[in-house]
């Protein structure tokens, strides 16, 4: 592989619940959207199989895609 670049963008479903203006919807993100552009020596049907396996085996993928608990806590040191 010679080069690889992932460019990602993200929509808020309310990003003004965020910012405390509004109070209806959520502040969460509605959609991710990516490509992933390479330069490789291998063909099309070899990158696409790597992509979809490493897509398969990602946690971040995987976490976002199943909707991982989030358990987050505020502790004073």
């Amino acid at each position: 592989m010679r080069n690889l670049e992932v460019s990602l963008k993200a929509s808020a479903d309310n990003i003004l619940v965020f910012l405390g203006v509004e109070e209806s919807g959520h502040p969460g993100l509605k959609t991710i959207e990516g490509s992933v552009y390479v330069d490789a020596d291998a063909d099309n049907n070899a990158l696409q199989e790597l992509f979809e396996e490493t897509l398969r085996r990602s946690p971040v993928t995987q976490s976002l895609l199943r909707g991982a608990r989030v358990d987050v806590k505020l502790r004073r040191s």
